[in-house]
């Protein structure tokens, strides 16, 4: 069996908020613009018409007429009425439970973070022969600090080996630390991309609540690049990717591989998560961890629930309290990484 990460790095949206992804609640309102479908005399008015067009295509699809659209133009209005009442748009769908209304709001989730990276710095533009990502932009960036503890003192010849020190469990459905990584292997290595994505196959990234895509190739035509313009067919494809809450718990397979990351990890860094009490329980083990030490950037945390992150996370780690570092830090995640940079290091 092969050995277990001594780094788990457990991932939220707002590690994403640096390269210009949507927080949670952000990606409430950009939802319910895409979908509040209007129409005067039959003419399209509002809405994201990609999605629509996706709609149309599913029916036409599955041997149905296509004013069977009509149904997911509605489910699509229950979902914009229900978001104001929901922390996100997962929530929607868990409290909902409902196969047409996690439909489209699973196409609307695809559509919506594909956008985002497309307008997000990481983003290459293809018509314009971009082939690498410009660092000299990128510097204020958390990924940027972060590449530079794992790089110290680490030969292109050992890149592999400490990446097999490391996981990642992201519960964005973005590829960011995928792109940054991918790039920053090629940029300081000299790697083609062949060699580069070859480099990160011994890096775990598991994303619970699935992605828009496969980033990395590795000889799959199913992927999809970083901020890509995709229509019917690849839209609905790429909307099956993505996970509901019941749906991960199913898994039974990569729910264990998560929780074994978890509970064999001797370090446990939280970046950016909000730490919402269904996420603690995908990723816990029910057994005490091997954890020593615990680092978590709780900005824009409130006190009183700073307090409630403590006992979250001892209930996690399942150990004596006193047994276990951990620190909690009100910084955002660059700021975070540079307090904690000697804790932090690889070598």
């Amino acid at each position: 069996m092969a050995k277990s990460p001594n780094k788990v790095f457990i991932v939220g949206a707002g590690a994403s908020v640096d390269v210009g992804l949507p927080t949670g609640r952000e990606l409430k309102d950009i939802i319910a613009g895409k979908l509040g479908f209007e129409f005067e005399h039959r003419q399209y008015k509002s809405g994201d018409k990609n999605i629509l067009s996706a709609f149309h295509q599913h029916v036409k699809t599955g041997g149905g007429e296509d004013e069977g659209a009509q149904q997911y133009v509605d489910a699509a209005w229950k979902v914009v009425d229900a978001l104001p009442l929901n922390t996100s748009i997962d929530s929607v769908i868990d409290a909902q439970d409902n196969n047409t209304i996690e439909f489209v709001s699973k196409l609307a989730i695809v559509q919506s973070i594909l956008e985002a990276e497309r307008a997000s710095p990481l983003y290459l533009d293809k018509r314009q022969n971009d082939s690498m990502l410009n660092f000299m932009q990128l510097d204020g960036l958390w990924h940027t600090k972060f590449v530079e503890l794992l790089f110290a003192s680490c030969r292109r010849v050992d890149i592999k080996k400490r990446f097999e020190g490391i996981a990642f469990i992201n519960f964005n459905y973005d590829r960011c630390i995928e792109q940054f990584l991918l790039h920053a292997l090629m940029r300081n290595y000299g790697m083609s991309i062949s060699e580069a994505e070859n480099s990160m196959q011994a890096l775990e990234i598991y994303h619970p609540y699935g992605s828009v895509g496969l980033l990395h190739r590795n000889g799959n035509v199913a992927a999809t690049s970083f901020g890509a313009e995709i229509y019917e067919k690849d839209l609905l494809s790429r909307a099956g990717e993505i996970k509901t809450y019941s749906e991960h718990l199913d898994d039974d397979i990569e729910a264990d591989v998560v929780r074994r990351l978890v509970q064999n990890a001797k370090q446990l860094v939280f970046l950016g998560f909000a730490f919402h009490q269904q996420n603690m329980e995908l990723i816990n083990p029910k057994k005490p961890c091997q954890t020593q030490q615990v680092y978590a950037s709780v900005h824009g945390v409130s006190d009183s629930d700073q307090a409630i992150v403590m006992e979250k996370i001892k209930r996690l780690i399942g150990k004596t309290p006193g047994s276990v570092n951990i620190n909690l830090q009100h910084k955002k995640c660059s700021k975070f990484i540079e307090e904690f940079s000697q804790s932090l290091t690889f070598t």
